[in-house]
């Protein structure tokens, strides 16, 4: 099996946040404004060539299928809140998918490129596509790749 990992740092302020949940690893974060938001991946398609809606199929169906919130923490510092989320895609050895950076890519009938970053997503309807605007600050996203038995 192959992993690809990619690790999310986050920060912001306390009194922008009015309650955060953890319910095994997956945050609910629930702002000022009463929304419930999550930490998340965005995908961004790069393919000019392949029409949206396949790039989007793809990643709300394909990748979305092979994604998990492995790990999270949350810290308080300085009248800050920190955010440490780990998440995974698992994928078969031979899975024609890899990971170059920030990119995955996803190779078909055609060579399907996203760039991914750290967002922060609806709580109860995630999304890889559509990120929630909040004041928190994305500090780094870093991705390695794994392999394991």
């Amino acid at each position: 099996m192959k992993y690809f990992i990619f690790t999310l740092q986050a920060k912001v302020l306390q009194k922008e946040i009015k309650d955060i949940q953890k319910e095994e690893e997956i945050l609910d974060i629930i702002t000022q404004d009463g929304i419930t938001i999550s930490p998340y991946l965005k995908f961004t398609p790069k393919n000019l060539d392949i029409p949206e809606f396949d790039c989007n199929d793809l990643v709300e169906g394909y990748f979305a299928d092979r994604f998990e919130t492995v790990r999270s923490n949350v810290v308080e510092k300085d009248e800050n809140y920190l955010f440490e989320v780990e998440f995974s895609f698992t994928f078969n050895e031979n899975d024609p998918v890899y990971l170059k950076d920030l990119d995955l890519i996803y190779l078909a009938d055609k060579e399907y490129k996203y760039t991914l970053q750290g967002s922060f997503t609806k709580a109860f309807e995630p999304s890889f596509l559509n990120e929630v605007d909040t004041n928190i600050e994305i500090l780094s996203l870093e991705a390695k790749q794994e392999r394991r038995s």
